[in-house]
């Protein structure tokens, strides 16, 4: 039992729904950074642009971390569940994967180098 009225107001907030998303989009910035941290101390700074393998030692032994084509991911981990390997690439819009036995966090951060990529009050 919608009125006209009511039908209006959801039509004009769906609208404005649609326009508004492309906008939030074009707003978000892209992160160009991984950053590697081992037992929460910051060991690495990498720019995405260039491929490379990276080996870092953690508390279990080896990670090896894969960057291409401006993302990240854990291929090879000595932890007993391996979740983080599955967890996949990474990139600028889930940018955070973490092996938690091995104490490895590797997160894709703002082109500013701040690990935050905007600020809200």
């Amino acid at each position: 039992m919608f009125t006209k009225g009511d039908k209006f107001l959801i039509a004009l907030l769906l609208l404005l729904n649609l326009i508004s998303f492309p906008l939030i989009v074009s707003f978000h910035t892209k992160g160009k950074t991984l950053l590697i941290e081992i037992d929460n101390k910051e060991l690495y700074r990498l720019p995405l642009s260039t491929e490379r393998i990276i080996h870092v030692k953690g508390r279990l032994g080896i990670t090896e971390i894969e960057i291409s084509d401006g993302r990240a991911r854990i291929t090879k981990s000595p932890c007993p569940n391996k979740i983080c390997i599955r967890m996949g690439w990474i990139n600028f819009s889930n940018g955070t994967s973490v092996c938690v036995p091995n104490r490895v966090v590797i997160r894709i951060i703002g082109n500013n180098g701040s690990e935050y990529d905007a600020v809200v009050r």
